[in-house]
């Protein structure tokens, strides 16, 4: 289970990328509400539970169930590869080859 912090810092972030606007404290509260009261429910994901609090269609569903998929199960191994993964995909070739070079310890591309 994903502390309460995780779980706030991780909607902003993915409420942002969806271009959903919701006020700090309202985020807040609705994570709160999700883990204290509803996430020992079945059938209730957290998708389900944002979108009874904002307007969410189907694909804003479930990119917010994966997320809290990813917190509920979370290793600091396999956390720190999909950060880098989704950093990585983010870049050029030429600046993914510098970056490799450099988490290995080699020169890169000057």
């Amino acid at each position: 289970m994903p502390t309460v912090e995780q779980l706030i810092r991780e909607t902003h972030a993915a409420l942002e990328q969806a271009g959903v606007s919701l006020s700090p404290s309202k985020v807040t509260r609705t994570c709160r509400d999700y883990l204290n009261i509803v996430s020992n429910k079945k059938g209730v994901t957290f998708g389900d539970f944002l979108a009874n609090v904002v307007s969410l269609d189907a694909l804003e569903r479930r990119v917010f169930d994966s997320v809290y998929y990813r917190l509920t199960h979370a290793d600091p191994t396999g956390e720190t590869a999909t950060a880098r993964a989704d950093f990585m995909a983010t870049r050029t070739p030429h600046e993914r080859h510098k970056i490799a070079a450099h988490l290995t310890g080699g020169g890169g591309i000057a």
